[in-house]
This record gives C-alpha cells, sequence and structure tokens, in this order.
C-alpha cells in the first residue's frame, strides 16, 4: 500500500466515524472510490458473520 492508498483510507475512516460527511468524503475521494470502499466492507462484515465451521474438515490428510 503506497501512500496515496493510505490516504485514502484515513479520509474513509474519517467518515466512518462521522468527522466529516458523506458529501465531504465523496468530494475527497470521489464516488467510486467510496461505493467501492463501502461494498468492500460489506462484503467483509458478511464474511464475518459466516459460518465457517463448514470449512474445517475433519479428514487432515
Amino acid at each position: 500500500m503506497d501512500d496515496v492508498d493510505a490516504e485514502k483510507i484515513k479520509t474513509y475512516e474519517q467518515y466512518s466515524r462521522g468527522e466529516i460527511t458523506e458529501t465531504e468524503v465523496r468530494a475527497l475521494l470521489g464516488n467510486e472510490i467510496v461505493d467501492s470502499m463501502e461494498a468492500d466492507m460489506e462484503a467483509f462484515e458478511a464474511a464475518m458473520k459466516r459460518d465457517t465451521s463448514v470449512f474445517i474438515s475433519s479428514d487432515s490428510t
């Protein structure tokens, strides 16, 4: 990750904490980046809720 990406994440985190508005974050990062970050967060949250026991096999060979 380069400095530009780190700055984008920092800006989005400010938005997530309510420090800046959605309008401000979209002006700073652009709609496409904000929409992509929101989709990534939703996918991550959905993955965290999945029952991972189905991925564990009792056959370790």
